[in-house]
Parts: structure tokens; sequence; C-alpha cells
């Protein structure tokens, strides 16, 4: 019953999360205002930053380098 449809998932995002951008390859993670303030490895608040191969996990830990 549920082959051949379409599913929508709602995610509950937070807001100013800007990790759609980020993964579209349109900002880099610095230039998400959540990014190293509100959104850290230790207290993520989006996609990007929850896993440690997450784009904005990696520029946390790598920035600078």
């Amino acid at each position: 019953e549920m082959y051949g449809k379409n599913l929508t998932f709602k995610t509950g995002g937070v807001d100013g999360c800007r990790c759609g951008d980020i993964l579209r390859g349109a900002l880099t993670p610095d230039k998400c205002p959540l990014f190293g303030k509100v959104c850290t490895p230790q207290n993520p608040t989006g996609p990007c930053m929850v896993s440690t191969e997450g784009s904005c996990a990696a520029w946390y830990r790598y920035r600078g380098a």
C-alpha cells in the first residue's frame, strides 16, 4: 500500500539551522548563525552536527587546521 507513494516526513526543524543549505553547498558551516554558538558537537541542534562525519561536526573539529 505504501509503495509508489510520495511520503513526507516532518522533522521538527530548529529555527536558524542552515543544514540544508550547507549540504547543498550554498553555505559553509561557519556561515550558519547557530554554528559554534548554540550548535556544537556536545549540543547538536541540526543533523549536520550530530554525526562525527557530519559536515558541521567535521568543520568544527578541523577548522583552522
